[in-house]
This record gives C-alpha cells, structure tokens and sequence, in this order.
C-alpha cells in the first residue's frame, strides 16, 4: 500500500525521473545554441569545437541511454482546453519570428557583394523560367561557376522569382509551415503543458538567437528552408506514415547530399523490424522521388552532380588560401586541425575528405551494430532521430569550409529529440 502511494506520487510530481531527464536535454539544448550564437567569441575557435561538437553528439547519445526499456506515451486524454491555449502560443511564435525576419530582409538588399548564395538560386529559376538549361556554368558574378545546389534546393523558389517577390519570404513561410506541423504534433499527443510550451518556444528562441548574434544566417542565406526540411524529416520518424517519410527523406536528399550517410542504417533499421519486401518498396519509392527531381537534369548533363563537387573543392582551395579565413576559425568545425598542419593544402583538403568518408559511415555502421542488439528494447523512432543527430553534427564537423549558416540544421535536430523523448517514459 505504501510503496503504491510513492509509485503515485513520483508519476504525478513535477520533479519525477521523466521530467529531471527532460529538463537535463533541455538545458543541453539551451548551451548547445549559446555555444553557437552568444559564447563562440568567449572561447578559441581550437577548443570551441570539442565543446560544440561533443555537446551535439551528448544531445544524441544521451536521450538513447535514458530512454532503454521505455516507450512512446501521451501524458492524459486529448483535451480542447489545453490544445487552444498551445494553439494561440505556437501562432503568436511564428508571428513573432515574422516581426523579427521582415524587417531584416528589407535592410538587407540581395546582391552578390554580400553573398552568392541567394543570386545562385534566382539565376536557377531564371534560367529555368526562361527554358535554358539550369546547370550549365556561367561567370555573371564576376568569376566562373557551376551551378552545384540540388534541385530542392531551388526549384521552390520558382513562384517567387516569377512573381519578383523576395525568396526569403519562402524560405520563412515554409519553416512556418513545418513548425505548424509541429506544433500540431505536440498539441496532438497533449503533451503536458508546460513541456509543450518548452517544445514550441525552442525554435523560436534558435531564430531569437541567430537573429541576435548571427543575423546573416537569415539574411544572406536560404539554410531555414534546409532546417524546415530536416525538421520534417525528424517529426516524420515519429509516424508511422511511410509516405509522409519517403516524402521528407526525398526532399532531405534532394536539398544536400549529409543524408546520405546516415540513411543506410534507417533502411537497415526498416528491415529489422518490417522485412526485405516493404523495405525495398521503401527503397523504390525514395529512388523515384530523387529521380522525378533529378532525374530530368542528370538526363541533360550527367556529369553536373560530380562538376559540382569539382567546384566546391576549387572552392575549398581558395578559400584555403587566405591567411586565417573566417569560416575555418569560426570554432564549429575540426577543420582548423587540417588547415593548420604544414604541407600542401590540396593533400589536406583530401586528408580532410578522406577522415569525412571514413567517420561518418562508420558512425552509422556502429550504430547498425548497437540497434541489432538493442531494438527490442529501445524506443525505434528515438533511435532513428538520435542517430540522426549524431550523424549530421558529425558530418558538419569534418566539412571543408565550415559556413556557420550550415549548422542550424544540425541544431534543430534537437527539438525533435527533446519531443520524442519527452514522451518515453512507461516502461514495457
């Protein structure tokens, strides 16, 4: 009777197991973003890295040890009294993330002097618009250059470009929309109310965050388009909808290539549990999706996927080339190690490629490992989504040219693990 009593007590308490285990990933996730934003000038790039990184790969492990013998629970009955008050908070966030975006756009005017990256997607839509071959290489900003963003990446901005309005405001309207999405999640499972406020304010305070301290994130670049897609990957692994998945993975693999080293052991995970024929329809099916996106191109020009990678390591070599260039010494990467160590810089940038082509996949093949042993007991989507995280914060870490815009994606990963295991918690 008595230990009945305690058992009631500790499931009810707000300072329960489950919710000392959820405020320590939150608190993680909060650093986490700091080391990215407010505390990357307090460190020296050579230590900021270890912290950076180690912090991304504890934001993945962690979660995994925690969650052993665990399952996925709502907390009580759906209840329209708690799902308004969410509802009204996760619109007042996406509108108070417009207030602060739309007046950075207009100060901001799109030009190459300031970045590339957006003239490069406006002149893949005009060349498109216009009936010309997209890919081909051209020099309208000064130097030669090939085209080497995916088709996802681009052809979203077709409306706008058509419509002269400004590709930024796509790029926010889609994250607005997955974050509904996410917000739909959250409210749907009726998650406790205050751990649902936590959930919807962390990507509100990560574009806080890089608004305040590294505003060119969103000004120059197009990356909160790539972390809506990522962001839908993530919340996609907690269905069950096989097409809602392939429909995320698609556009995750057609928007940049990190995924791939990653997506072998979610389709290893798959056959575990659900066998070699729906695997390989799985499988088919996320062929197709590429190929309706790709394919029409790769037909014109099979050669513009590798012209690119050519690219990016002439790319890498100039930028190699400078004294201390800014995005090696921004702290986010272990590329400084290699850029520092004396010899030719092309061996090193190869050095560099080859340490990426070795960790990343072997992260994953570890991690197959860890799941034959352990998928009985672990929650299959945590794992899906931890080792996700752990495989793009690996990947970003042994990149050539380490752009901070590139590692919001990364970050917003954690929001996705914070949800899932937020509600593991009945033991099976």
């Amino acid at each position: 009777m008595f230990q009945q009593i305690i058992q009631r007590f500790n499931s009810s308490s707000i300072f329960n197991k489950s919710n000392a285990y959820f405020t320590l990933i939150t608190l993680l996730l909060v650093i986490e973003i700091e080391l990215y934003t407010t505390w990357r000038t307090q460190f020296d790039p050579h230590t900021l890295v270890f912290y950076f990184t180690g912090l991304q790969l504890l934001i993945g492990i962690l979660p995994l040890i925690l969650s052993r013998n665990l399952r996925f629970s709502t907390d009580t009955p759906w209840k329209i009294a708690r799902g308004i008050p969410l509802s009204i908070a996760s619109v007042y966030g996406i509108f108070y993330a417009y207030r602060l975006l739309k007046p950075l756009f207009e100060q901001v005017p799109i030009k190459v002097s300031n970045s590339d990256i957006i003239p490069q997607i406006q002149r893949f839509c005009k060349e498109f618009l216009a009936g010309r071959f997209p890919y081909t290489p051209f020099g309208d900003f000064g130097y030669l250059m090939s085209p080497t963003y995916l088709p996802a990446q681009w052809l979203p901005y077709l409306p706008m470009d058509w419509l002269k309005l400004d590709p930024r405001m796509l790029t926010f309207s889609v994250f607005a929309l997955i974050y509904g999405v996410f917000a739909a999640k959250i409210i749907q499972h009726n998650t406790a109310f205050l751990k649902a406020i936590v959930l919807l304010a962390m990507p509100i305070y990560l574009i806080f965050e890089v608004f305040t301290y590294e505003s060119p994130v969103w000004s120059l670049s197009v990356e909160q388009l790539i972390m809506g897609y990522y962001l839908l990957l993530g919340i996609s692994l907690t269905t069950e909808s096989r097409p809602f998945q392939i429909f995320s993975i698609v556009l995750c693999l057609m928007s940049r290539f990190a995924l791939i080293f990653w997506l072998p052991l979610f389709i290893f995970m798959m056959w575990t549990k659900q066998g070699t024929r729906t695997t390989l329809t799985y499988c088919a099916w996320i062929f197709a999706g590429c190929a309706v996106l790709y394919a029409p191109f790769l037909l014109k020009d099979p050669y513009i996927f590798t012209n690119a990678q050519a690219y990016y390591d002439l790319a890498t070599e100039r930028c190699w080339a400078e004294p201390k260039p800014s995005p090696v010494y921004n702290g986010l990467a272990f590329t400084i190690y290699f850029f520092e160590k004396t010899g030719n810089k092309a061996q090193l940038i190869a050095e560099l490629k080859q340490m990426l082509f070795i960790i990343t996949p072997s992260v994953s093949l570890l991690f197959g490992w860890i799941w034959w042993r352990v998928k009985d007991k672990i929650d299959a989507p945590l794992f899906a989504i931890c080792t996700l995280k752990i495989s793009l914060a690996v990947f970003y870490a042994f990149i050539q040219i380490p752009f901070s815009y590139l590692y919001i994606t990364p970050i917003i990963m954690s929001s996705v693990v914070l949800y899932r295991f937020g509600h593991l918690r009945h033991k099976l």
